[in-house]
């Protein structure tokens, strides 16, 4: 099973609808304070709820790693809280779990970084 890293080859078959929805979410939470969104992503509606929501976070969380580390970690700590959120056993063909610990390893990765460029 690989994992969601890039280099890992995880590409996934989100629905249009789903990504869509995603950027509307990011849209109205982007602004807010890192409090406040957090309790967005977990507030969501089940239909807002999805894994393109967790990719939209993820990959932007990735984006910033470099130039921005503390507001990557921030998006790193929203894509785990995404995922916790969605409370399903299976997410596409992958498992929740398998998705939740890797969205635990990008914020470990993401803290470290932060702390290094700090």
């Amino acid at each position: 099973m690989r994992g969601l890293h890039p280099r890992a080859g995880w590409k996934p078959a989100l629905p249009a609808q789903e990504r869509i929805r995603a950027v509307e979410v990011w849209r109205v939470i982007e602004d807010l304070p890192c409090g406040e969104r957090k309790e967005r992503i977990r507030g969501l509606e089940p239909q807002l709820r999805t894994d393109a929501l967790f990719v939209l976070l993820h990959r932007k969380s990735q984006e910033l790693i470099r130039d921005h580390p503390r507001r990557s970690r921030e998006l790193a700590e929203l894509a785990l809280i995404a995922v916790q959120a969605m409370g399903r056993t299976l997410v596409g063909r992958i498992r929740s779990k398998e998705i939740e610990a890797d969205a635990w390893a990008w914020l470990a990765n993401a803290r470290r970084t932060a702390c290094d460029l700090a």
